[in-house]
């Protein structure tokens, strides 16, 4: 039985936002539960283009892990993985990504600037996201980052994917 005196934060609780990390094993499915947090709206982190980066890195992974991952891809809700890959070119154009680049080295990028930016190292930042992948240099790539808009293809995509790993459905596709 909840004591009464801790009945009154429970409206508190109910408004706290929500993260699932480490609560399941499976990293696809930790990722698309914190997507809506993650990427849902990146216009959150304006002047955080850390959290940006980082949002933007997990919206590839899921990206690439819906499209090519032996596990997850042949299972995966063509609809989704079109709104994933929506989502992708949308953001990807905003950055100045470099077409064609494959997903795992813009992650690496990403998280490589999130870790320099919270370490204060401005200067690694610039120099990791500067071309030939991120085509508009550095200092422009953190500008953007920190000045994302909310598109609704991102935020759809997110919130899509959030709701396939609630489902445990692989994507939304039962077979």
């Amino acid at each position: 039985m909840i004591p009464r005196r801790l009945l009154v934060l429970l409206p508190l609780a109910a408004c706290a936002e929500e993260r699932v990390e480490g609560r399941f094993g499976d990293p696809v499915t930790v990722a698309a539960l914190n997507a809506p947090a993650s990427f849902g709206n990146l216009s959150r982190f304006r002047d955080d283009p850390a959290s940006a980066a980082r949002g933007v890195a997990n919206l590839e992974f899921l990206t690439d892990t819906f499209q090519n991952n032996p596990i997850w891809a042949p299972q995966a809700n063509p609809v989704l993985s079109v709104q994933l890959r929506q989502a992708q070119a949308h953001v990807r154009q905003t950055l100045g990504i470099a077409p064609g680049v494959p997903s795992a080295t813009v992650i690496e990028a990403l998280r490589t600037a999130a870790s320099l930016l919270d370490a204060n190292d401005l200067a690694g930042a610039r120099r990791i996201l500067s071309p030939p992948v991120f085509t508009a240099g550095g200092a422009e790539t953190l500008r953007r980052l920190g000045d994302m808009d909310n598109s609704r293809v991102v935020s759809a995509a997110a919130q899509s994917v959030s709701q396939a790993g609630m489902d445990g459905s692989r994507g939304g596709r039962r077979n």
